[in-house]
């Protein structure tokens, strides 16, 4: 499996630097973007195996997995940045971003095919890196191997609880 992170600040290098010290997937596997070379440069210096780029529409080719981790306000513009890219038979989405409901992303990934991706929210905490997070997972339109296979990524990072996108609010205070 391949990753793409969007957004490499403080979650989305947590979950990066996580992933590439686990064995589950190749840091090579791995991509990062970030808005400035500031912000990758923390995350090479954490792991340089981490691929860096600040081109989002490049990082999200070939990718099995995108995670979005930016700020609540930016998603429906990063999102709108790379959505006509991306093939929903193939690529799934998760987002980390607070308060986005699986209605919202979905009407965000909106790219006119008539079709939705996979879709996960997770709710990790900042110790994913180390590997000691509580991450909550609530998906939608994934088929079983899918989710078992996020599962068994985040569960590399920590413990893993699948939870209904409405106890999603709970988890947040509970991680």
């Amino acid at each position: 499996m391949k990753i793409t992170i969007i957004g490499g600040g403080n979650m989305g290098g947590a979950i990066a630097v996580g992933t590439a010290a686990g064995g589950r997937i190749a840091p090579d596997g791995i991509t990062v973007t970030a808005k400035t070379e500031k912000t990758l440069e923390k995350i090479r210096c954490a792991d340089a195996r981490i691929r860096t780029t600040t081109d989002n529409r490049e990082a999200v080719r070939g990718a099995d997995l995108i995670v979005v981790a930016v700020k609540p306000w930016l998603a429906e513009e990063v999102i709108a940045s790379f959505r006509d890219l991306l093939d929903y038979r193939r690529q799934a989405v998760a987002s980390v971003v607070a308060g986005l409901s699986f209605d919202r992303l979905e009407a965000m990934l909106d790219n006119g095919s008539g079709i939705s991706p996979a879709m996960f929210r997770i709710i990790p905490n900042t110790a994913v890196s180390l590997g000691e997070s509580v991450t909550f997972i609530a998906a939608r339109g994934a088929s079983e191997a899918l989710l078992a296979e996020v599962v068994s990524l985040f569960d590399e990072l920590g413990r893993t609880f699948v939870v209904e996108e409405a106890m999603m609010a709970a988890g947040t205070s509970l991680a």
